[in-house]
C-alpha cells in the first residue's frame, strides 16, 4: 500500500506539475494507535476524514451529549465511515458482496483507540513506553488484526490483482500521454484535452 500510493503521488505530481503531500509519514515508527491513524497512515485520507466527518460530528455531538462524550462518538463515526468507504472500494474491485471483515477491523481499531485515549486521560503519568518498544507493538497489533480480518477477504475477492492491474493501466495511460505530449507538442495536447472535455459535456 505504501508503495502503491507513493506511485500515485508521483503520477499526480507529474500531471499537476506541483508538489503533492506524501501519503505516509513513517507508519512503522508510530508510538500509539492515535499516532498511527491520525498522523502517519494515509495522511490524505486522515485529513479528509477529520474535516468531513470528525469535526462536524464533534461540533454537533458536543451540543447534544456534551463535550466529554462527543470526541468518542466523533472518533467512532470516523472509523465507521472509513470502514464503509473501504467496503465500497473492495466491492468495486471484487464485485463480491461484503463479508464485513473490513468493517470489523476498523471498528476494533476505533474501539481500541477509544480505550487508549481513555487510559491516557485517566492514568496521568509522565513515564512513557519507549518508541522502540511501543512502535513494534502498535504496528504488530494492526498487522495481526488486518491479516485475520481483512486479508482473507482481499484474497477471496482478488482485490490485490485487480488493484495492481488498475495501477498498471494508470501507469500505461501516463506513459502514452507523455509520449503523445512529446510527439505532438503542448498545443496539440491542450487541443485534444479540450476536445475530449467537449465530448464529455455533450454526452452528459
Amino acid at each position: 500500500m505504501d508503495v502503491m500510493l507513493g506511485v500515485v503521488a508521483i503520477i499526480g505530481q507529474f500531471l499537476l506539475g506541483t508538489e503533492v503531500a506524501p501519503p505516509f509519514n513513517n507508519p512503522y515508527f508510530a508510538s500509539s494507535l492515535r499516532d498511527f491513524w491520525g498522523r502517519r497512515w494515509n495522511c490524505v485520507s486522515s485529513s479528509t476524514l477529520r474535516l468531513a466527518v470528525y469535526n462536524p460530528v464533534l461540533n454537533k455531538a458536543s451540543r447534544i451529549i456534551g463535550p466529554k462524550l462527543a470526541p468518542t462518538l466523533a472518533l467512532l463515526s470516523t472509523f465507521v465511515v472509513s470502514a464503509l468507504i473501504h467496503e465500497i472500494i473492495f466491492y468495486y474491485l471484487g464485485r463480491v458482496m461484503p463479508r464485513w471483515g473490513t468493517t470489523l477491523f476498523f471498528l476494533i481499531q476505533g474501539l481500541c483507540l477509544v480505550v487508549e485515549n481513555t487510559l491516557k486521560t485517566k492514568i496521568n503519568v509522565k513515564w512513557h513506553v519507549p518508541r522502540l518498544i511501543m512502535g513494534p507493538l502498535v504496528f504488530g497489533f494492526i498487522v495481526y488484526t488486518f491479516m485475520r480480518l481483512v486479508m482473507p477477504e482481499l484474497l477471496e475477492y482478488n482485490v490485490v490483482e485487480r488493484a495492481i492491474a488498475e495501477y498498471a493501466a494508470v501507469v500505461d495511460f501516463v506513459k502514452d500521454a507523455s509520449l503523445y505530449w512529446v510527439k505532438c507538442g503542448k498545443n496539440c495536447w491542450y487541443k485534444t484535452w479540450n476536445e475530449t472535455a467537449y465530448v464529455c459535456q455533450q454526452i452528459n
